[in-house]
């Protein structure tokens, strides 16, 4: 579900906002409604007002006298904070009723048309604020023309709520209310559609490393250097390799022409096991459940015996110097490239979530293989930047590439974030750029790890 706080001042044309939310199928909650019925006739909101402002507030039937109670509230700014004390918190409770029933749809966009969003200091329950917002001179004539108010009704309406500039700020999306009602609602049509989009590629993450449903949707630079190239000649006779991390077992058949009888992968995500075991054993490769723990420190022993493997490849996946080493005979060949730490720092700083691999740096991840035994032999670290046409594809990456993303990243939970991005970017014509990061290393196997 996305919440969105809708407001905007009076005759800034939220009403009309409000009406295309509600007509491409939003469930609109009118805080103006809801505020009626807190002190409808009978209700403990309307005994709360007759106490504290006296009788002439009610009507001889009983109900609310909005006109004479506007007459006080309106020229008496602690008399409108008493209201607000009364009337604000049944609203909310009365509001919350409404979103939990709209929730049964799972994907609903509930707005709330809250006119004194910024005066409540409302914003941060929204995953969204949208403010319309005409320029006071403007809705003082609206005022004059379509309500007939006196000019001095009008200001006293329009100074009775935020300023234009406290509005703004507060705004995630600003819709222009100053022209034509249809140039409005072509803007509600614009956001909408924006979310709708967004909304389509939250997907599951699919198994294995076929990523083509996202590749054509982004550019990355190539790495300076040629990692299947690299591949293609430690292979090249070597009696028994091990793919570490296979994913679904796509890149190492890019090399089964090269590839000696005795091959084995690991794979240390569960649903990926199956995958690769389906696309690997058809070619003899079988595939051993395995992943090495993150944290470096924690060190998880291999299913192999010492000296096992003439060649060890690894691409992308987390590993432990010391057991390669071990598995690795008396001069074999490691093989790796790295996702480095920084990857995507830009969505995390937007985010306000710590970095996800800030231990992987090339001359980290050097210096440990020097230290276990492991002699290196060549390497090198790339900076780069991903390009995203448009927000959309950044989040279709992101459900295909999880760990580039925060843990709990979803349209509605970073919304603010994403509209940022748009605004800064596809909106002026430009990219989304995150940074790319790339490290590889080879390493002979020259002394027993210490």
């Amino acid at each position: 579900m996305i919440r969105i706080g809708l407001t905007g001042g009076i005759a800034a044309g939220k009403s009309v906002a409000t009406r295309r939310f509600a007509e491409r199928g939003a469930t609109v909650v009118d805080h103006d409604l809801l505020a009626r019925e807190a002190v409808a006739p009978g209700s403990a909101g309307l005994r709360r007002v007759v106490e504290t402002f006296g009788e002439d507030v009610v009507t001889a039937d009983g109900s609310l006298d909005r006109p004479a109670l506007a007459r006080i509230v309106f020229a008496d700014e602690a008399a409108r904070e008493r209201l607000n004390g009364i009337v604000h918190p049944e609203v909310r409770r009365l509001s919350a009723e409404r979103e939990r029933a709209a929730a049964q749809g799972g994907d609903a966009v509930v707005v709330h048309d809250i006119p004194l969003l910024v005066e409540t200091a409302q914003a941060d329950r929204f995953d969204l604020v949208v403010v319309v917002h005409t320029p006071a001179e403007e809705r003082l004539r609206r005022l004059a023309e379509g309500r007939g108010m006196t000019a001095e009704d009008a200001r006293a309406r329009i100074g009775a709520q935020a300023s234009d500039e406290d509005r703004l700020a507060a705004a995630d999306v600003i819709l222009d209310g100053s022209g034509s009602e249809e140039g409005l609602r072509r803007q509600v049509d614009d956001l909408y559609d924006l979310l709708g989009a967004w909304r389509a590629e939250e997907v599951d993450q699919p198994v294995g490393w076929d990523l083509s449903r996202v590749a054509s949707r982004m550019h990355e630079p190539g790495e300076p250097w040629d990692l299947e190239a690299v591949y293609r000649e430690v292979l090249d006779g070597a009696r028994s390799v091990l793919d570490m991390g296979t994913g679904g077992g796509e890149f190492l058949l890019r090399f089964r022409d090269h590839l000696p009888a005795d091959t084995v992968a690991t794979e240390g995500w569960e649903p990926n096991v199956e995958v690769a075991r389906a696309a690997l054993g058809r070619h003899g490769i079988d595939v051993v459940p395995f992943g090495q723990p993150e944290d470096l420190a924690d060190r998880a022993e291999m299913p192999f015996p010492d000296d096992r493997f003439d060649v060890v490849l690894n691409r992308h996946e987390t590993y432990h110097p010391a057991e390669v080493a071990r598995v690795l005979r008396p001069g074999g060949t490691f093989v790796t490239q790295q996702v480095g730490g920084g990857e995507f720092a830009e969505l995390r700083a937007l985010t306000g979530t710590p970095a996800s691999v800030p231990q992987i740096e090339y001359a980290d991840f050097r210096a440990a293989l020097d230290g276990a035994g492991l002699e290196v032999l060549d390497g090198a670290d790339a900076v780069g930047s991903y390009e995203f046409p448009t927000v959309a594809d950044l989040v279709a990456y992101a459900s295909a590439v999880p760990w580039q993303a925060p843990a709990d990243f979803t349209v509605a939970t970073y919304l603010r974030t994403l509209v940022r991005l748009h605004r800064d970017g596809p909106a002026l014509g430009h990219p989304v750029r995150m940074t790319r990061r790339r490290f590889w290393l080879r390493a002979r196997k020259v002394t027993a790890p210490g």
